[in-house]
């Protein structure tokens, strides 16, 4: 997937993970944005072109609700040009922006996202640039690594774990990823979690699962 033109932020997923904004009844908007959960995505060969800000996720993050989550996500092979380009042959670059593996830049909204359970690309850092967003540097269950480092146990190790907010214990997503096979789409080292085409795992997953059905 690849996007270019007049944008100011985009993601994989998002370009803005704030959440819905809510309207009166006369059009007028109110002034909270709730929601900005992004849970249980996966981007791959995702290229941008923008003008502020594009992450493997969100261009974007922060939100008014207290307990977003960017969780359970998974992004590789993406390559993001983020800033403002002038100059009679459109190649110097006058104002840089902001790249992120999961988020590229925290936007004006008073909370940030935990992330947490995510893989990101080793090219970029996982927030691009942090105002309140966060993730535990501590914590295994975001990592960062080119994309031949995992085989698909250690992709599951990650994204198909609980995810609970902190400040939210009863908040919980549990993945659902699956494959076919377990070693189907891998080669003889155990690298590439995937085949060369999602079409392909769609198409044998759901093969697979006719087969079990009675």
């Amino acid at each position: 997937m690849s996007i270019t033109g007049n944008i100011f932020t985009a993601g994989g997923i998002v370009g803005s993970a704030g959440g819905s904004r809510l309207y009166n009844a006369d059009g007028t908007g109110l002034s909270e944005y709730y929601g900005g959960d992004v849970q249980g995505c996966f981007v791959r060969d995702f290229t941008a072109y923008v003008e502020v800000a594009a992450g493997g996720i969100a261009g974007e993050a922060s939100t008014n609700t207290l307990t977003a989550v960017i969780s359970n996500a998974y992004v590789t092979s993406i390559s993001l040009f983020i800033g403002v380009i002038e100059g009679e042959e459109m190649n110097y670059t006058a104002k840089n922006g902001f790249t992120g593996g999961i988020v590229g830049v925290d936007g004006n909204e008073d909370n940030g996202h935990i992330i947490a359970n995510t893989i990101s690309p080793i090219e970029y850092d996982v927030i691009g640039s942090s105002r309140i967003s966060s993730f535990n540097e501590d914590e295994i269950t975001v990592r960062i690594a080119p994309d031949y480092a995992f085989t698909q146990v250690g992709i599951f190790e990650v994204i198909n774990r609980n995810t609970v907010h902190p400040d939210s214990p009863g908040k919980i997503f549990t993945g659902s990823y699956t494959y076919a096979e377990d070693l189907r789409n891998s080669d003889s080292t155990g690298h590439y979690p995937f085949p060369s085409e999602i079409n392909d795992l769609i198409g044998k997953v759901y093969y697979f699962e006719s087969e079990k059905q009675p």
